[in-house]
């Protein structure tokens, strides 16, 4: 016999959920995939990323137990700039702590970035290139990254579509997620 225990928490924030967004609020609570334990947003988080286009490599810490490190924040938005434009964009905590989880889930200690924040410019000549890149790319808000990992892709891409935190994309012939 398959139980669910719920902590009073869990309780009071279904319910809360319910008052905000009415039904909709229960459409993350009935999955028959194993949940996720995510990690704690108020613990310190690291990130092993290397630019493949760049070379360049970030490792270190983004997040402490008070929140987002300032410093590792704009070395961040450095490393994730449109290296074409040499430009950098914004950077959301969630987006990273969303890429950290699943290369942790993976079982992986790395990942090598391909393509995150993109101009205007920089994503109309993608799209004059390559087929499917989209006009309204998450990419120009900072919100997307694009990631080739050394293994696991494949169980990667499906661990983040699990985490149902934001579309993913999986192109297995270029060896990517999005």
């Amino acid at each position: 016999m398959n139980t669910m225990r719920f902590r009073r928490r869990d309780i009071l924030i279904g319910t809360g959920l319910t008052i905000i967004f009415g039904r909709a609020a229960h459409s993350r609570i009935l999955s028959d995939a194993e949940p996720f334990i995510f990690a704690d947003r108020s613990a310190p988080r690291r990130l092993f990323l290397k630019n493949d286009h760049t070379g360049e490599v970030f490792s270190g810490p983004y997040r402490d137990r008070i929140g987002p490190i300032p410093e590792a924040m704009v070395d961040l938005a450095m490393f994730l700039r449109d290296h074409h434009e040499n430009a950098s964009g914004p950077i959301y905590v969630e987006t990273l702590d969303f890429l950290a989880d699943v290369v942790e889930n993976a079982g992986l200690s790395r990942a090598t970035v391909l393509s995150a924040y993109r101009t205007k410019r920089t994503n109309e000549m993608l799209a004059s290139r390559i087929f499917g890149v989209a006009e309204k790319s998450k990419h120009l808000e900072g919100r997307a990254i694009d990631i080739s990992l050394d293994s696991n892709l494949s169980g990667a891409a499906r661990i983040a579509r699990r985490m149902a935190r934001g579309g993913v994309g999986w192109y297995p012939d270029n060896h990517f997620i999005h």
